[in-house]
């Protein structure tokens, strides 16, 4: 009877360490995570606890509701996310401030650029309204009882005579208006003609006269 009961001890005892072994060993499988969010009967958003590799590996971390506890690492998983998370949403900010920067800058050189175009334009409207008109020119013509000339009057030559009464205006932003003997923007006939002067900023177009005289019937004049 006596052998019995230090039988049964021994096998307590035996079961007793294997049970202690078993516990330990499941106690190294299992992993340390920080909870992102609040998980009914695991615990709170921010706690950190172990749990089983599985549960962490097939549930926790895929469904974004916890991070693994790197061993030796002090920065809580979850501050590290949310300050990289402030992080991003301060260069956000950032960006915003330059670009509105950015923004304003082009709206003052837009502004200084609008207000340069329209002092120009006012000061050239002033000078071609003391501009003696018309502007007179003589050419050649093909016969002696023809109208055509022999060549033409173009607009490079209108500015050029604008120069001389100190007025520069843009080739671009010139021409002859539409008429019979006027063709390809040059006056191919004697007559009298209209220049247009355009003044994009005021938002109107000054006339200018030309007349285009024989050459002989100007030098008799």
């Amino acid at each position: 009877m006596l052998l019995s009961s230090s039988r049964l001890l021994t096998r307590s005892s035996n079961c007793a360490a294997c049970c202690q072994v078993v516990q330990r060993r499941s106690a190294h499988k299992l992993v340390e995570i920080e909870l992102l969010s609040d998980v009914p009967s695991l615990g709170r958003r921010g706690e950190r606890l172990p749990v089983s590799p599985g549960r962490a590996r097939n549930q926790l971390i895929p469904q974004g509701l916890g991070l693994y506890v790197v061993a030796g690492r002090g920065v809580s998983p979850l501050r590290d996310m949310q300050r990289r998370e402030e992080q991003q949403r301060a260069r956000g900010v950032l960006g915003a401030v330059g670009a509105s920067k950015v923004v304003d800058g082009i709206a003052s050189s837009a502004e200084a650029a609008a207000a340069e175009s329209l002092s120009h334009d006012s000061s050239l409207l002033t000078a071609l309204q003391l501009l003696p008109q018309p502007l007179t020119f003589t050419r050649l013509t093909t016969a002696t009882t023809n109208a055509d000339l022999f060549g033409s009057v173009s607009a490079s030559d209108v500015l050029t005579e604008l120069k001389e009464f100190g007025i520069r205006v843009e080739e671009g932003n010139a021409a002859f208006g539409e008429k019979e003997g006027v063709e390809k923007g040059r006056v191919k006939s004697l007559g009298d003609f209209v220049f247009n002067v355009q003044l994009k900023a005021l938002g109107e177009e000054f006339p200018i006269a030309v007349k285009v005289l024989k050459e002989e019937t100007a030098a008799k004049e």
